[in-house]
């Protein structure tokens, strides 16, 4: 009876010692948490560089040194979505927002992967050159559409323009018109950039002219669903506005997009630059604690400045 019952505790130590060691090493498993980081390099005169290797690279998560565990320098061309904002831009400045617009498509070399969308003073969306429906449908209008942007986007504005000027909330209405946009491009693969020309929205909004609402939770858990999607969204101020470049910014930091102050042409050609050549690297999280944790990427190439996100959620 007495080896009976050794044998069987030694069975139980032995069934429990294996139980532990599966646990904790679930639990190591957990805490590293696979960081992606999509990373956009500038020189000093602001054009894309394209030869740096992972030994250019160090990267800081809360301020400590992380190993690079995965490296690629993607080549791939991205398509670029570019949304001017009629709903939220200040009327006496549309004009220039437009010329703006004109004079940089026309000068676009590329044209293919570019789309237009308008965000209408309705809260509507209307497509200048719409992204097609499926991965493998042939767009009719590829080519240099862009020749024709004058003539299309007069007449799209002049009919849009007519439109009602009735109470819009334009927080969740902006969310919703560039969340519809990442859905289209949901079946590309590849990193996704959209372009915001914008007068911006304040996170703290008086809604119906009312009740003061922050909705600067809704805008950081908008930018983390649009980072998640593989999407970059880039903005044009149009106002430099203090109260609503913190939103700008804000969708910046947690996508790794970039803000450019009323300056569409510099906008346009770098977005699609980058969206022509950008670095993956990804780095195992020091844990999964589910906090906020701050990234900070530099290159040691003199002269390099890079464009990538400023912080993740550490999910467990």
């Amino acid at each position: 009876m007495t080896t009976r019952k050794t044998i069987l505790f030694g069975f139980l130590f032995s069934v429990g010692l294996a139980c532990n060691t599966a646990y904790k090493a679930e639990e190591n498993t957990q805490a590293k948490e696979r960081v992606t980081l999509n990373i956009i390099a500038f020189d000093d005169k602001d054009h894309v560089v394209g030869d740096l290797t992972s030994k250019d690279f160090q990267v800081m998560d809360e301020g400590k040194p992380q190993p690079v565990a995965f490296f690629r320098h993607d080549e791939h061309q991205a398509p670029v979505v570019i949304l001017f904002d009629l709903l939220n831009e200040s009327l006496g400045a549309q004009g220039y927002s437009t010329d703006q617009i004109i004079r940089a498509l026309e000068r676009a070399e590329s044209s293919d992967s570019i789309y237009f969308y308008l965000l209408t003073k309705e809260g509507n969306v209307r497509a200048l050159r719409a992204l097609p429906k499926r991965k493998d449908q042939v767009d009719e209008s590829s080519g240099a559409w862009t020749a024709q942007i004058r003539p299309l986007l007069e007449a799209a504005m002049n009919s849009v323009l007519a439109g009602r000027q009735d109470y819009i909330n334009p927080i969740p209405t902006t969310n919703r018109v560039i969340a519809a946009l990442g859905e289209g491009m949901a079946a590309i693969p590849d990193r996704k950039y959209i372009l915001w020309v914008s007068h911006g929205i304040e996170q703290v909004y008086r809604d119906n002219g009312q009740l003061r609402v922050d909705y600067s939770p809704k805008v950081t858990q908008f930018a983390r669903t649009l980072e998640n999607e593989g999407i970059t969204l880039n903005s044009v101020d149009l106002g430099n506005s203090f109260s609503v470049t913190s939103t700008f910014e804000e969708y910046a930091n947690v996508t790794g997009g970039k803000v450019y102050s009323n300056d569409f042409e510099k906008a346009l050609s770098q977005t699609i630059a980058a969206s022509h050549s950008r670095y993956i690297i990804q780095y195992d999280a020091p844990r999964s604690d589910g906090k906020l944790h701050k990234i900070r990427v530099t290159s040691t190439r003199k002269g390099v400045h890079l464009q990538v996100k400023q912080e993740y959620v550490a999910n467990p």
